[in-house]
């Protein structure tokens, strides 16, 4: 056989395993995301009382505000 023959049948080789290596690897790749992305994460820990004191917080802001408005009004 040609000697230029059998170097491109060995780089051709090389390439098919490169591609093949490379396949695998994105494979096993895809898979550690994926399976990682469906694991359950922990839970975030609350603090209960902090969230209490926030939506009051807020709740009272809303209110004064809706007591500005109605008196913008009224004086309107």
């Amino acid at each position: 056989m040609h000697p230029d023959v059998v170097f491109l049948q060995w780089k051709a080789n090389n390439i098919r395993r490169v591609q093949m290596a490379l396949v695998l690897r994105c494979t096993i790749d895809f898979a550690k995301r994926s399976r990682l992305a469906s694991a359950p994460q922990p839970p975030i820990p609350v603090d209960v009382s902090m969230m209490r004191s926030k939506l009051e917080r807020e709740k009272s802001e809303e209110d004064s505000n809706l007591g500005e408005r109605s008196s913008c009004d009224a004086t309107m």
